[in-house]
């Protein structure tokens, strides 16, 4: 097993146990030294005598830390070498001087991209010993840090594949539906209507959870460019309300507006009507009668808040809601998307995205944009 430590600011963790180094030097007796204080740490020890061997070992089978003697011919050459190539920059590399006291050598070495100047004597050993452990658990974490970026990559890329693989056969499947309701028309008696605008409702839904996976992804990964225009987010928030006022009131839930008409913000009209949208949803999976929704100008902010007379949110889940995949305990049946892409969405304007206490002690939904004002 490798030997372990901890970093200067205290992060614990190990070398790796295939850490491998190259010792290059044609001083066999000092070369022995640094191998035997190499096992000792729990690292393997690869032995070469020229530079072009030390570069074959690092092409062909790799190595975690370099340790070559400054007298050999071209050693600060395949220093400057290494260090400018993306796929060897990360390995450390140590060079040996001639004499402890060389300061012009020690420079040039550091000038080469070297991450250590070692001396010749016999005390630098320890000195060695002390800053290859640094070096290796240093190269550990990046490379674990480096699998990590690298399987994250992976899952990303997998769900954008994902998203598009679902979304070929859902479009199939909404435009079919269209078409039925269009051919049959009048020829469907009240229940099969009901049940064909709820199916066609569910598919919209299901397609909107899939574009919210996608524009998460990007929103994170600042890929996606805000179109910031003057919107009137009243008319936005007027039909938001008439398009569910048809599911609610067969819920038996109440819609209300309370919004100015001249309520004005800067935002994404799409973004902004998407995130209205997803608050509407998750209040109508849990209301019970009522669902409000309530504009109000501040000097540089337009505040909505949409509130639901559903059961209260856990105190210990007020801010985990907002993050992917999560839903509150015991809530309707939900992916957990909605609200995350809220507050994304919300930070990307400089706005805010909270969960509020309301007087009447219902569930508060507070989305606050930047207004004309601000800008």
């Amino acid at each position: 097993m490798g030997a372990s430590g901890k970093t200067p600011s205290g992060i614990f963790f190990g070398i790796p146990s295939t850490a491998r180094a190259v010792v290059a030097s044609l001083d066999e007796p000092w070369t022995e030294r640094v191998a035997a204080l190499l096992d000792e740490i729990g690292c393997k020890c690869s032995r070469a005598r020229s530079i072009e061997s030390v570069l074959r070992s690092v092409e062909t089978a790799g190595a975690d830390l370099l340790i070559v003697d400054a007298s050999l011919e071209g050693a600060l050459d395949l220093c400057r070498k290494l260090k400018a190539r993306i796929s060897t920059n990360g390995i450390p590399f140590i060079l040996r001087g001639d004499g402890d006291g060389d300061e012009q050598a020690r420079r040039r070495a550091i000038d080469a991209g070297c991450d250590h100047w070692v001396g010749s004597s016999v005390p630098s050993l320890e000195e060695l010993r002390s800053r290859v452990l640094h070096l290796l658990q240093w190269r550990g974490l990046l490379s674990s840090l480096f699998e990590s970026h690298t399987h994250l990559r992976a899952r990303r890329d997998w769900v954008r594949y994902l998203v598009h693989d679902l979304r070929t056969p859902l479009a199939w499947v909404m435009a079919g539906l269209s078409f039925l309701g269009d051919k049959l028309g009048d020829d469907f008696d009240a229940e099969a209507t009901v049940s064909l605008r709820d199916m066609s409702f569910q598919l919209h839904r299901m397609n909107a959870m899939l574009q919210d996976m996608l524009d998460i992804d990007r929103i994170q990964h600042r890929e996606m460019q805000l179109a910031r225009v003057r919107l009137n987010l009243s008319r936005l928030v007027h039909q938001a309300a008439a398009d569910v006022r048809s599911l609610a009131r067969r819920r038996r839930i109440e819609v209300v507006v309370e919004a100015p008409s001249d309520c004005e913000v800067i935002a994404d009209p799409s973004l902004t009507e998407r995130v209205i949208g997803n608050l509407l949803g998750n209040a109508l999976r849990h209301a019970r009668r009522e669902i409000r929704l309530a504009l109000a100008l501040e000097p540089r902010s337009v505040q909505l808040r949409v509130l639901n007379d559903g059961d209260p949110i856990p105190k210990d889940m007020r801010e985990r809601i907002f993050i992917p995949f999560v839903h509150a305990k015991g809530g309707h049946a939900g992916v957990g998307l909605g609200l995350a892409f809220c507050r994304l969405v919300a930070t990307a304007h400089g706005g805010r995205m909270e969960l509020r206490s309301s007087a009447e002690g219902q569930v508060c939904f507070q989305l606050t944009l930047p207004s004309p004002c601000s800008s």
